[in-house]
C-alpha cells in the first residue's frame, strides 16, 4: 500500500473522527496524492470507501473552486462545505455552477457576493448540486424573482436555511411562506426588514411545523405580527427561538409568554428589547422559564422596578438574573 498507509489505517479505524483527526487525514491524503495519484486512486480510495459512516458529517471546508475539485478527487464520497466570500469574479459563477465537484457539497456559505435572487437561482439550479442540506447567505440582497428561487429543487430540500441581511422584507417572507420545504429544521431570517405582514405569512406556513430553530433577530417586528407568530400551531416543535432586537416599544415578551405553542422551547434569546413592567410581570410569572436551558434577556433596558419584579420570580435562574444586572 506504500508509505503512509499504516497511519491512514490507524486514523480511519477510530470510532469517531474529531476535527483534528479529519485535518490529519486530509493532510495525509493530499501528500499521498501528490506523491502518486495512480497508487492513491487504485488503493487508498478503495480502502476509504469501506468507512461510509466517517463521511456522513461535514469533512472539510473549501474556499476556492480549485480546492473543492481537488477534494472531490481525493474523497469523492465525502461531505464538503463550500464557502465563497466577497464579490465573484466574472465567469466564476458559471464555472462553479458547471463543476461536477458540487456533488459532494452538503453545506454552502455565501457572504457579500453581490448575488441577487436570479444569480442564486442559477447556482442552486446546477444539476450537480443535488445533495445540499444547508445554505448560509449573508449580505446578499436577494431581490428579484424570489418565487422562482424558492421553487428550485435544491432549495426546497434544505434542512438549514440562514439568510442574514438578505433584504427579503415582507414580500420575501411571504414568498418564502409559499415554498414547500418538508425537511427544514433550522431557519434564520435575521436582519431582513420583516414586519407584521411577513410574520403573519410565516405563521401560516406549514413547513414551519418541522423547524426546531427559528431566528428572527434584528427585524423591526411589530407587536401584531409577533402575536400572530406566537399563535401559530406550527411552533409546537420549536426548541430554539431568537427575537433579539425586535421590540422597541414593549409587549412582545408578554405576548410570547401567553403562547400555548412554545412548550418545547429549551433556548430563548430576547436581548436588546424594550421590556415594560407588564412584560416583566409576565416573564416573572412564566412557569416555562424554569424549563429553559438557556434564556438571554440581557441589555433589555430595564428600570429598577422591572428588575425588582424579575428578581422575585421563582422561575428565573440565578444565571439568567445575572444577565439582567449587566
Amino acid at each position: 500500500m506504500g508509505s503512509g498507509f499504516g497511519e491512514l489505517r490507524s486514523l480511519m479505524n477510530r470510532e469517531h473522527l474529531c476535527a483534528q483527526t479529519r485535518a490529519q487525514l486530509w493532510a495525509l491524503m493530499r501528500t499521498k496524492y501528490a506523491e502518486s495519484p495512480q497508487e492513491y486512486e487504485a488503493q487508498w480510495l478503495a480502502y476509504l470507501s469501506g468507512f461510509p459512516a466517517h463521511f456522513e458529517q461535514i469533512w472539510y471546508a473549501m474556499e476556492e473552486l480549485e480546492e473543492l475539485e481537488h477534494a472531490a478527487r481525493l474523497i469523492p464520497h465525502a461531505c464538503l462545505f463550500f464557502r465563497l466570500y466577497n464579490k465573484l469574479a466574472p465567469g466564476q459563477l458559471e464555472a462553479i455552477t458547471c463543476s461536477p465537484a458540487l456533488w459532494g457539497v452538503r453545506a454552502m456559505r455565501l457572504n457579500r457576493n453581490a448575488l441577487n435572487a436570479s444569480k442564486l437561482c442559477t447556482l442552486l439550479g446546477s444539476p450537480h448540486l443535488t445533495h445540499l442540506k444547508a445554505l448560509y447567505t449573508s449580505s446578499n440582497a436577494l431581490t428579484g424573482e424570489l418565487g422562482q428561487l424558492f421553487e428550485v429543487a435544491s432549495f426546497t430540500a434544505l434542512e438549514a436555511l440562514h439568510i442574514w441581511e438578505g433584504a427579503l422584507g415582507d414580500l420575501g417572507a411571504q414568498e418564502l411562506a409559499q415554498a414547500a420545504m418538508p425537511h427544514l429544521r433550522e431557519l434564520n431570517l435575521n436582519a431582513n426588514a420583516i414586519t407584521s405582514p411577513g410574520l403573519q405569512a410565516l405563521a401560516r406556513w406549514p413547513s414551519l411545523a418541522q423547524v426546531r430553530s427559528l431566528e428572527l433577530a434584528w427585524n423591526p417586528c411589530e407587536l401584531e405580527g409577533m402575536q400572530a407568530l406566537f399563535a401559530s400551531p406550527y411552533l409546537e416543535q420549536l426548541t430554539h427561538l431568537d427575537i433579539s432586537g425586535t421590540d422597541e416599544h414593549g409587549g412582545v415578551i408578554k405576548a410570547l409568554t401567553c403562547s400555548p405553542h412554545l412548550r418545547a422551547l429549551t433556548s430563548l434569546k430576547m436581548s436588546y428589547n424594550t421590556m415594560t413592567q407588564a412584560d416583566s410581570e409576565a416573564l416573572a410569572g412564566w412557569e416555562h422559564a424554569a424549563q429553559l436551558e438557556r434564556l438571554d434577556i440581557s441589555a433589555c433596558r430595564l428600570s429598577d422596578v422591572e428588575r425588582a419584579i424579575l428578581a422575585k420570580s421563582p422561575y428565573l435562574s440565578e444565571a439568567t438574573l445575572e444577565q439582567v444586572w449587566r
